[in-house]
């Protein structure tokens, strides 16, 4: 026993606790900011408006023409932004995760009664060397409503033989745009997508 009532094991305890919350909180960091792209250049605007928002908040930015009204900004910290000409105007339609999509079509809706753009990406990913990841990406842009993206398709390649796959089809009613099909032969890639 100490001293003070209670035995050097209790009293060492206590402070092996405190020094495991005392390192646990020096080490937790916030969270990054988010770039200065997604808070500045994300409203619907004319591309000139847009080209300066780019240019001020991340000058030298490369911008990758996909057609005339889609385009992608990867940025120097390696984000890929792609952007949506809706009617006159230009919007952001999504983060992209890497810089491995390629344009398949973009073409005109409506949903329900607002005139819309869809525009379909493919994206693959080398999964090592023995397979692929392959999915169909289709963001559809209002100008009232913004964007939305939906996954239509996803195929997991191993070995030359397809492991999992989706394929659905969009439907398009009043309540707006959803994706259905059978997901029974979806996996740990194509399952939540």
């Amino acid at each position: 026993m100490d001293r003070f009532g209670g035995s050097c094991v209790h009293t060492l305890m206590k402070a092996c606790w405190f020094l495991v919350v005392l390192v646990g909180v020096a080490s937790a960091s916030p969270p990054p900011p988010r770039p200065a792209i997604e808070i500045n250049c994300t409203e619907s605007m004319p591309w000139e408006k847009l080209q300066a928002c780019i240019d001020r908040f991340d000058k030298g930015a490369a911008i990758k023409k996909l057609s005339p009204e889609v385009k992608v900004i990867a940025t120097l910290d390696s984000r890929q932004y792609l952007f949506v000409q809706v009617g006159q105007d230009w919007r952001l339609a999504s983060v992209l995760g890497d810089e491995n999509y390629e344009l398949v079509q973009r073409s005109e809706l409506m949903v329900g009664r607002q005139p819309a753009v869809r525009i379909d990406l493919s994206h693959h990913v080398p999964l090592g060397n023995t397979g692929v990841f392959l999915e169909r990406v289709t963001h559809i842009c209002s100008a009232m409503a913004g964007c939305r993206a939906v996954v239509i398709a996803c195929t997991v390649i191993q070995h030359g033989r397809a492991v999992e796959t989706f394929r659905g089809e969009l439907k398009n009613d009043a309540d707006g745009v959803t994706v259905i099909g059978d997901r029974t032969h979806s996996g740990q890639y194509c399952l939540g997508r």
